[in-house]
């Protein structure tokens, strides 16, 4: 539904024809329900490398609270989010599609179903950007529960089938570690970017630190009027 919204400006004979797919699928499972349940997820921990130190990389930036948050009353909830991308789904711009749900226990309580803003080359990439769209509404929905006063438990779990996308953010040892520390730099949202590279802004997007730092200075330099050039191995692309 979200990928046929697209085209409600210009329609043609072909979208109509995907349309009635959707209408008698609709017509052959009549019985769909969303059940809310308020028991836990039994999940095997050890599908989560919850054993692993990142404080080296991330600092010490810790789970933001909303300002004025009422202290938490009742049991503890558990939150998991479950996110998907569909690679090149659309055949006319090769988009790639972000699918999300997110759960509070067992009751699915929000989902996302939109197009990423840019075309990627490969599976992974499609994946990256869908995990870090579920980073952002992770982010904000636990702000939005911790002013209700709702008692957390510990940190939201995240599930993704794509294993590079796994891989990247599970070994903390070679070959995986640079490519982990920037796969886990890019999931940083603008202000967590900020405070880690002791910077007031933070940067936009950034692959090592030292190239992050040069940007950032390129960027305040730009914002004072001052024409900057650097040399081909430091522009951030």
């Amino acid at each position: 539904v979200s990928l046929m919204s697209q085209y409600q400006a210009n329609p043609r004979e072909g979208h109509l024809e995907a349309l009635y797919l959707i209408v008698h699928y609709l017509e052959r499972q009549p019985v769909r329900r969303v059940v809310f349940d308020p028991v836990w997820i039994d999940k095997p921990r050890a599908n989560f490398n919850n054993e692993a130190d990142w404080q080296s990389f991330y600092g010490d930036i810790k789970d933001e609270d909303p300002p004025r948050m009422p202290e938490p009353l009742g049991p503890e909830v558990q939150t998991s989010c479950y996110v998907d991308a569909n690679h090149a789904g659309n055949v006319v711009t090769r988009r790639s599609h972000t699918g999300i749900n997110w759960f509070l226990n067992r009751s699915p309580i929000t989902s996302v179903s939109r197009r990423q803003n840019t075309c990627e080359a490969a599976t992974f990439n499609a994946e990256l950007v869908a995990l870090r769209t579920a980073r952002d509404l992770t982010a904000a929905l636990r702000l939005k529960l911790k002013s209700f006063g709702v008692r957390l438990q510990g940190p939201t779990d995240r599930h993704c089938d794509n294993q590079g996308s796994v891989a990247m953010s599970w070994f903390q040892s070679p070959p995986y570690r640079r490519n982990t520390e920037e796969t886990q730099y890019n999931q940083l949202s603008r202000g967590e970017r900020g405070r880690r590279d002791g910077n007031d802004k933070g940067v936009q997007r950034g692959h090592d630190n030292e190239q992050c730092r040069r940007a950032y200075e390129a960027d305040a330099l730009r914002q004072e009027g001052q024409t900057v050039r650097l040399p081909p191995d430091q522009v951030d692309t």
